[in-house]
């Protein structure tokens, strides 16, 4: 396991693999910083391995999510546990909605990459469009959904002492 040195600094993107030693509102900020800082997609294939990397950030960061809010459920049976839970199934949703655009757009972006009749890539860029175009309001709705949510408690191991008292 990394130590968080050797994260990526500002500036270097977010691998999936960073990810997991991210809280979950770190990871959303990251992945979002990272999905903007390539806003517009190039519609060759250079946007199209773009898109493919934004899939994967995105797909890591759903299922970060969505083990937060099963841990908050069941490991933090409280009220507060069970609002974490809520408040993480909440962000959970616009971020499988922006991996659902962003999955959409991969065909239309793999045929424009390959296209060389204009008539075809005018209709592509329309449907990229169509679904790039509501990943801003997505993405600030997964953010402020994490941002409502206070820190997933951590919980406090047993000191030796407490171990050992117990054994005797």
């Amino acid at each position: 396991m990394p130590a968080r040195s050797d994260l990526p600094r500002p500036g270097i993107p977010y691998e999936p693999q960073h990810l997991e030693y991210l809280t979950v509102r770190e990871a959303t900020d990251a992945v979002v910083a990272d999905i903007r800082a390539h806003q517009p997609l190039p519609l060759n294939e250079h946007g199209h391995f773009t898109a493919t990397r934004h899939v994967s950030l995105l797909t890591s960061l759903l299922n970060q999510v969505a083990n937060d809010s099963h841990y908050n459920r069941f490991e933090w049976p409280t009220p507060r546990g069970q609002r974490n839970s809520a408040q993480l199934a909440e962000a959970a949703v616009p971020i499988a909605q922006a991996l659902t655009h962003y999955v959409q757009a991969l065909e239309p972006m793999a045929r424009l990459a390959l296209s060389i009749r204009p008539e075809d890539s005018a209709a592509d860029r329309a449907e990229i469009h169509r679904h790039v175009l509501p990943l801003d309001t997505l993405l600030d709705h997964a953010q402020a959904a994490v941002r409502r949510r206070p820190p997933t408690p951590v919980p406090v191991p047993a000191s030796p002492e407490a171990g050992t008292a117990r054994q005797r």
